[in-house]
């Protein structure tokens, strides 16, 4: 039964996965400084990816054990994005007066969002951890609004982003990128830590 505390609980979970800084979140800012739907593209990427891991928790939950290749997964994660972290330095501006048309790859940020959401451990790690615990505890009902969650927040952001570039122009467009890129780094670096930790410890 759908109620409002589960209207509320399905959209502030999807919010609350989506705003924190991360790899998706990068790439957001990347991409909507040029053009808010290539940033909402790249969420919609990272979206398709959490509906599979949804659907994949959901039903292989109890039969299944994903933590058996989390190593792989760090080292994958790890690696991609360090690269897409010197592809978006490799990219920045050089001139005050450059001017960034929209293309057709823009629309490759949506694959770019899916590709991230599925290589990305803690993405996967939040779905075989919370999202079980809240399915098991209130059922598949909050997750009705956990995707308006996300596509409310993407589109806020995303608008944001396109502002402040509009308003600070290539000042702002060489702090996202930077930000961006040392994002990614952090990620990266982060997820080799953790993999040498486990080879450590085992």
């Amino acid at each position: 039964m759908l109620t409002i505390f589960t209207v509320l609980a399905g959209t502030s979970l999807g919010i609350s996965m989506a705003a924190p800084p991360g790899p998706i979140t990068a790439m957001i800012v990347e991409r909507s400084r040029t053009s808010v739907k290539s940033g909402v593209l790249v969420g919609f990427g990272a979206m398709t990816a959490d509906f599979i891991l949804m659907i994949f928790v959901f039903y292989l939950r109890n039969s299944i054990n994903l933590s058996s290749i989390y190593d792989e997964l760090y080292a994958i994660g790890g690696i991609y994005f360090i690269i897409l972290g010197f592809s978006i330095l490799k990219n920045l501006p050089e001139k005050e007066d450059e001017v960034k048309l929209p293309s057709k790859q823009n629309y490759f940020g949506y694959l770019k969002g899916f590709t991230t959401g599925m290589m990305n451990p803690l993405q996967i790690g939040w779905w075989i951890t919370a999202g079980i615990s809240v399915m098991n505890s209130q059922g598949i009902e909050p997750f009705y609004f956990f995707y308006p969650g996300i596509i409310l927040y993407l589109i806020i952001f995303s608008i944001i982003v396109k502002k402040s570039y509009l308003k600070w122009g290539i000042k702002f467009e060489m702090a996202a990128s930077v930000f961006s890129s040392a994002i990614l780094f952090i990620f990266g670096i982060y997820f080799f830590l953790i993999l040498a930790v486990n080879i450590i410890v085992v």
